[in-house]
């Protein structure tokens, strides 16, 4: 399977700048090319937003990396952002609560 670099398509992976873009044009490359692996390498801190994984498109994460959500909103998508938010207060509360 062919392997695929974020840093390739343009992330900085140094812990301060937003790579989503260059992390889902890998991830589009590989759904291109038919599947492929995109590889977050060792030492390096990769900050996204919202990301589209698609079919025969797997992400592996070398021991050493990071891959921290950005604390900047307007990088997700809106109906992720409440997706996230919905489902991360009935995964720690059980219930919905507004």
């Amino acid at each position: 399977m062919t392997i695929f670099d974020p840093i390739t398509y343009g992330a900085t992976a140094d812990g301060k700048t937003v790579d989503t873009k260059p992390i889902q044009a890998a991830i589009d490359a590989a759904y291109e090319n038919g599947g492929g692996t995109v590889v977050f390498l060792s030492g390096k801190k990769y900050i996204s937003g919202s990301l589209v994984i698609k079919s025969h498109v797997f992400l592996e994460m070398e021991a050493g990396s990071y891959l921290k959500a950005s604390t900047v909103r307007i990088t997700f998508r809106p109906d992720a952002w409440c997706i996230l938010s919905c489902s991360d207060l009935v995964r720690y509360y059980g219930k919905m609560a507004w």
